[in-house]
């Protein structure tokens, strides 16, 4: 295994390499380029990542832990199955990436854009999204629980046997949402009714 420890790169080009395999610990990058980079495999941990590009690039089986990636373009990456644990990806974008048999833990994905993604079977359990766009999004059979995507625009979303209790969704837009057979707690049931015109005293 290849190490690469407590560097620190700015506006460094890192397209097209190859990183599987690797351990990244402890590195700071600000505004670097990573397109059709491949971190197949590669353990990143305790890492810094700010306004980076990430689109093309393959993070397949690998682990991400410990680590920022804020307001960072992973636009058509691979992350699938990805382990990813005690991270931050504040004002991110995720569009068109593949997030298939991805394993998220307590992270941050406030103000991120996950516009058309799908999220089907996939366990966010305690997770952030404050503020984040998930418009037309897919959660069927999602584990929402404990989150919180207060603020978030879920027009359109599909929760098709999603699991919410306990999530915080107060101030989202739940416009035309799926909620077939959604798991939800009272007051979420309340908001939805509220949020569609009921009175409820």
């Amino acid at each position: 295994m290849k190490i690469l420890k407590e560097k620190e790169y700015i506006k460094t080009d890192f397209s097209d390499k190859d990183f599987r395999l690797w351990k990244i610990d402890s590195c700071i990058f600000e505004e670097c380029s990573f397109s059709f980079t491949d971190f197949t495999e590669a353990n990143i941990f305790n890492c810094k990542f700010n306004k980076c590009i990430f689109t093309n690039t393959k993070f397949n089986a690998g682990t991400i832990e410990k680590s920022q990636f804020n307001n960072s373009d992973f636009r058509g990456s691979d992350l699938f199955l990805c382990k990813i644990a005690s991270s931050r990806f504040i004002g991110s974008n995720f569009a068109m990436a593949n997030l298939a048999g991805i394993t998220v833990k307590e992270c941050d994905f406030s103000y991120a854009n996950f516009r058309f993604q799908k999220f089907d079977n996939i366990n966010l359990y305690g997770s952030k999204f404050h503020n984040a766009n998930f418009e037309r999004a897919s959660f069927k059979k999602c584990d929402l629980r404990n989150t919180d995507i207060s603020r978030c625009d879920l027009s359109f979303a599909d929760f098709t046997s999603a699991d919410i209790r306990g999530a915080n969704i107060t101030d989202s837009n739940i416009t035309e949402t799926i909620i077939k057979k959604l798991r939800m707690d009272v007051s979420q049931t309340v908001y939805y009714a509220m949020f569609h015109g009921a009175k409820v005293e």
